[in-house]
């Protein structure tokens, strides 16, 4: 079982198909390429037996199948003994040649694999460099694997510029590229601050799995860290009306998108929907969200709507002033005075005294209560010079 374990890391790390792995174990871990004399050997006894070897070729052949071999018990020191082959495998005895360079292109190419799975991207990068140098090419993976390494060196304008190479490249393909390699892409651009590439690629994994809604949150953070409110705010309402479920945050999140996107119409009519069909709960903070938007927005009846509900829920003495206010503002006078009132009723603070005062008297004047008037606006007068 532990070697069927083994067999699977080392399948997942070269991204072998299983055929051909299994063609490989049969030839080379039976019987290696050096001669039939090694095929019952220990591995204990090649290891002391391959430095004696005088042929270059057996000589090379035997250290990559002690690399691979060491590289599939997976464990630390072993890939340590898996690099010190491989290695040597790659290194020509002066005068003679080992391995083919097409042998060293496919040698070379594992043992990067090793140092990337162990984040020694400087090597990495180096036995990239001997990939070139044997007349190999960096495929795609390779690229982008590449582009990681640079950043994770902290060399991010060539990272920068390998990942847009990539990209390009993949755009010139007919078919969308797989998940994984559009997830390494996003990492990079994102984090490479390329916000508009990100998103981008990030349209491309919502392409894959549009009806998931962490995709959408996904698209939405991108354009919110390029400034885009507009397109972050954008990419939640669709996704709410696709039918998705969004959480309390991601609903909130939208108003405050579309507000901050200078539309704040739009920011109180989706707060007030998702607040009647039972999506967010009321309370007394999203009625004075919600009066706020309707304020910018120049909708002052709404607003006052919005604000008498959040001075219901929690009755409050500056709560009930700005509404008169807001009466005031509409020459609505009746209910100016009953808010005024309201808040009278409650313990009025020395800082609220005389403002309640003016505005009642306000109230009473413009009905024609001239005498209730005058003992406000006294009674105001009093609490200033006191």
């Amino acid at each position: 079982m532990l070697m069927v374990l083994r067999m699977v890391t080392l399948l997942l790390l070269f991204n072998l198909p299983l055929a051909h792995a299994a063609q490989y174990v049969s030839r080379e871990l039976s019987a290696p390429q050096t001669a039939s004399a090694h095929s019952e050997k220990s591995i204990n006894e090649l290891e002391k037996e391959v430095a004696e070897l005088k042929d270059a070729y057996a000589r090379a052949s035997t250290e990559r199948f002690l690399a691979r071999f060491y590289l599939q018990q997976g464990q630390e020191g072993d890939l340590q003994k898996a690099i010190k082959y491989y290695q040597q495998a790659l290194t020509d005895t002066e005068g003679e040649e080992g391995l083919s360079r097409f042998a060293k292109q496919e040698t070379v190419t594992e043992l990067a694999t090793i140092y990337f799975f162990q984040k020694n991207y400087t090597e990495y990068l180096h036995a990239l460099e001997q990939l070139i140098d044997f007349g190999g090419q960096l495929d795609l993976q390779l690229q982008i694997k590449q582009a990681v390494a640079f950043y994770h060196l902290g060399k991010k304008q060539a990272a920068l510029k390998n990942t847009h190479q990539v990209y390009q490249s993949l755009k010139k393909q007919a078919q969308t590229p797989d998940k994984s390699t559009l997830q390494q892409l996003l990492f990079l651009f994102f984090h490479l601050q390329s916000y508009q590439r990100a998103a981008d690629v990030q349209q491309q994994l919502l392409s894959l799995e549009h009806d998931d809604i962490n995709q959408w949150r996904r698209l939405a953070q991108i354009y919110i860290k390029a400034g885009k409110n507009d397109r972050a705010a954008e990419s939640l309402l669709l996704a709410y009306k696709k039918g998705l479920v969004l959480s309390i945050e991601d609903l909130m999140l939208l108003c405050d998108l579309l507000a901050l996107a200078k539309n704040p119409f739009a920011a109180a009519t989706y707060l007030q929907e998702f607040m009647q069909k039972g999506l967010l709960s009321s309370s007394v903070i999203r009625f004075e969200k919600l009066f706020n938007y309707w304020f910018k927005a120049g909708e002052i009846d709404k607003a006052i709507a919005a604000l008498n509900q959040a001075a219901e829920l929690k009755p409050d003495v500056e709560r009930f002033l700005n509404l008169a206010e807001l009466h005031r503002q509409q020459g609505q006078w009746k209910f100016m005075q009953n808010a005024v009132l309201k808040a009278c009723s409650k313990d009025l603070a020395d800082e609220f005294v005389s403002r309640a005062n003016v505005l009642l008297g306000i109230s009473e004047l413009k009905q024609g209560n001239k005498a209730s008037a005058r003992q406000a606006f006294i009674n105001a007068t009093f609490v200033l010079i006191s």
